[in-house]
């Protein structure tokens, strides 16, 4: 049941997005360090040496952060709880170790795939930085099951800015990139190591040594199918990278790499889903579709008027903006860096809770991993075609193919229809909206391009697109708020 609130969801979301969106404005301060301080030969080593890290951290995760939650919460006798938990620690320190082992080895082979020797003298230590990322994803998880998830905040804070801190004193002074991935993985290690101690004094101690082997089977046939979801996710969002790897040049892993970063456009409306999500399980576990259908239709129009609003003038303004958070060096891939916002403007309707809450994740799987050889397939023969800016179109095309599906299946397990949730008539309207707005800064560009400083251009074209949005828009965006704020379960 629902009812009003003076706080609610609109106010908790609120209040989530602040330590993130502080993380995201270090991290893209960081970017900027690297972009500045490094060629782009040398940020193209840094950015195979990340996606090594990446990929392997994807592969061997195995769905054991959800299975911290599943197996601890489950158990109604605490010991035995504890019991599964050392478990899983034990199954991810021994295929972390592994796969850092057998990646080490086999690094003349990846260095060949990137055809760059360079990559090879960074695999000592990208190698063990998957298995300290899994681990304080998991002690996360772990963290939150024990309601602590307050410490996670300050402590993503803390490391947030202990890195910016070590890696502006890096490029300042050493202005070598090894010594970046170096401090990268010691500051893993530091935050794994701190997050121990505090589960050993407010928790409850990881005593590996204590790990039940027989629980083995039982754990990873719970989590091996949520791993292969993640898999298939995280590859999806890879691809492209991997494709200029092996079918470009270092150059251009560096000009990809940057231009195809995701930025934060939804990092507000990321937190509304997070505190809806309890809101929509329990509507649909009581059958209750309709009420289900319209809160998610409400914060999909939140999200592509606020997003196409934010997205939009960073479209408009896609030269000074990629200056700013960059360098010019990277402007040969500006195509790249607005085809990936087009993506990011199309993510909302990319939303699998529906799926989920319903139990559907078999047949989320098969979306994904169809898409993922789709999108294999269309990287590899868009970029013999178009060349470097190929994966990028390739990601477009498989992220509108996917997120019409998403939202279309999502609609017919709701009982309604997709002009209902997403409400297309005002779609339209928002889009028109943004054309129109865009001619004067688009006019002011053309004609006063590098006669006023970037910055400023940027300033004064992105309020000129998004201040009139925002006026036409600001009673529909108060609306939808007071909407979802207006809901609370009992």
């Amino acid at each position: 049941m629902i009812k009003k609130t003076t706080s609610g969801a609109s106010v908790d979301a609120l209040a989530l997005t602040f330590v993130r969106v502080v993380t995201v404005l270090i991290s893209m301060v960081i970017y900027k360090l690297l972009a500045v301080t490094f060629s782009v030969e040398e940020y193209g080593t840094y950015a195979s040496a990340t996606l090594i890290s990446t990929t392997v951290s994807s592969l061997t995760i195995l769905g054991l952060t959800d299975a911290v939650n599943y197996f601890y919460a489950k158990e109604r006798d605490v010991e035995k709880g504890k019991i599964y938990v050392y478990t899983i620690f034990c199954i991810q320190i021994i295929v972390g170790v592994v796969s850092a082992i057998l990646v080490i080895c086999l690094s003349k082979p990846i260095a060949a795939y990137f055809n760059n020797t360079s990559v090879e003298k960074f695999i000592p230590i990208v190698a063990f930085i998957p298995l300290f990322t899994n681990i304080s994803n998991m002690l996360q998880v772990l963290f939150v099951t024990a309601k602590k998830a307050k410490i996670i905040a300050i402590r993503n804070l803390i490391i947030a800015v202990l890195k910016i801190v070590f890696i502006t004193i890096t490029c300042l002074t050493l202005k070598n990139m090894y010594a970046v991935m170096v401090i990268t993985l010691v500051l893993d290690i530091g935050n794994v190591v701190y997050m121990l101690l505090y589960c050993k004094k407010n928790i409850f101690s990881i005593k590996i040594k204590n790990a039940n082997m027989h629980l083995v089977k039982g754990i990873l046939q719970y989590s091996i199918p949520m791993a292969v979801y993640i898999l298939t996710n995280s590859m999806s969002k890879n691809i492209d990278k991997l494709v200029i790897g092996a079918l470009g040049t270092s150059e251009m892993m560096g000009i990809y790499s940057i231009a195809a970063k995701e930025l934060p456009f939804d990092i507000l409306t990321t937190s509304f889903l997070t505190v809806l999500i309890p809101y929509i399980t329990r509507y649909i576990s009581e059958q209750d579709y309709k009420n289900a259908a319209d809160i998610f239709s409400k914060y999909l129009q939140l999200t592509y008027i606020v997003t196409w609003i934010i997205a939009g003038g960073a479209l408009v303004c896609s030269d000074e903006l990629m200056q700013i958070l960059y360098d010019k060096k990277y402007l040969s891939g500006l195509g790249i860096f607005c085809l990936y916002i087009l993506v990011e403007m199309m993510k909302f309707a990319n939303v699998s809770l529906i799926f989920s809450v319903m139990n559907r994740a078999k047949e989320l799987l098969c979306y994904s991993g169809a898409a993922l050889a789709l999108n294999t397939g269309l990287n590899i023969v868009f970029f013999k075609i178009w060349g470097m800016i190929g994966p990028a179109i390739a990601t477009v095309v498989v992220t509108l193919a996917l997120s019409c599906v998403i939202m279309i299946r999502s609609a017919q397990l709701l009982n309604t229809h997709v002009s209902y949730l997403l409400n297309i008539k005002q779609m339209i309207y928002i889009f028109v909206e943004c054309v129109l707005c865009s001619v004067i800064p688009l006019m002011i560009q053309y004609f006063l391009k590098d006669r006023i400083n970037t910055l400023i251009m940027f300033i004064i074209c992105y309020l000129l697109f998004a201040v009139p949005l925002l006026l036409i828009n600001y009673k529909k965006i108060l609306r939808l708020l007071k909407v979802i704020n207006n809901s609370k379960l009992i």
